[in-house]
């Protein structure tokens, strides 16, 4: 509840999860499907997966996964499922540039298949569509760089840590009984 009122979702936004659901079910599969086939070509992601099988089952898992999102108020079942979605990646090595560059690039795609329904849309060519899926890619972009210095920091910081503990070990193994761990 503190990350919803934090976010400012609130009971508007969870009142339009059907019309998003209902762009979801519509337009998420074929943008997947085109991410996937990026995923595909790209050696870093490709090598996550075994093959087409294992490709095909998280596609069909994210779609899963955003039905439920927009199914109900986002509760402690869906922190779970999208915990262990986080555990999954983790678990495979999938560095968070390639989770947050998928999720900007469907979202490119649903954003401009959801606004370009739309006669304001229409009446400028667009243009509309394409202004608000650049402000979440770009957006995401730089929540991707940020998060990545931030990951970086905190990796640095426990390699230090465990370089120290390992020195002051190394210490003790050879006798010096002064070292502080």
């Amino acid at each position: 509840e503190q990350r919803l009122d934090f976010f400012g979702i609130d009971g508007k936004d969870i009142a339009n999860f059907p019309r998003i659901a209902k762009a979801m079910r519509k337009l998420a599969p074929p943008a997947l499907d085109r991410l996937y086939d990026k995923v595909r070509r790209t050696p870093e992601t490709a090598a996550k997966f075994s093959g087409e099988a294992q490709i095909t089952g998280a596609r069909n898992k994210q779609i899963e996964h955003w039905q439920e999102l927009f199914s109900d108020h986002p509760g402690p079942a869906y922190v779970e499922r999208a915990e262990r979605i986080g555990n999954i990646h983790a678990r495979i090595g999938l560095d968070p540039t390639w989770y947050i560059g998928g999720y900007a690039r469907v979202l490119g795609e649903v954003i401009e298949g959801a606004i370009r329904r739309t006669p304001g849309d229409w009446l400028d060519g667009g243009r509309s569509a394409r202004t608000v899926t650049s402000l979440v890619k770009v957006a995401l972009l730089d929540m991707d760089i940020a998060l990545s210095a931030y990951f970086k920091a905190e990796e640095r910081s426990r390699l230090s840590v465990i370089d120290g503990v390992g020195q002051a070990l190394g210490a003790l193994a050879d006798g010096d009984f002064t070292q502080a761990l």
